[in-house]
């Protein structure tokens, strides 16, 4: 019982964490960088660009896999806890 509970909290936290993930304005972010990329004049201003276009790309790669790690984590825990449910019906397979 508190196990099943203690489950249904992880994958109810992981896919809040997902969601959170997944709800990322990366189409707004990547509108102004493109922006600033226009904009840029300077020497100065175009690095400061790249390096944004470095930091977008690196945290968009890094949510990218975390995303994937979530969804593996909540299918194997969903798995988990439906082994668990059947078990504790008694429908042993």
């Amino acid at each position: 019982m508190l196990k099943a509970i203690l489950l249904r909290k992880k994958i109810t936290d992981a896919k809040s964490e997902l969601a959170a993930i997944e709800g990322k304005d990366l189409e707004a972010r990547e509108a102004e960088i493109e922006s600033a990329i226009n904009e840029a004049q300077t020497p100065d201003e175009r690095e400061a660009v790249e390096s944004a276009i470095e930091t977008f790309e690196a945290e968009k790669r890094s949510d990218e896999t975390k995303a994937a790690e979530l969804k593996e984590s909540i299918a194997a825990m969903e798995k988990e806890l439906a082994e668990y449910d059947s078990f504790k019906r008694g429908d042993k397979q």
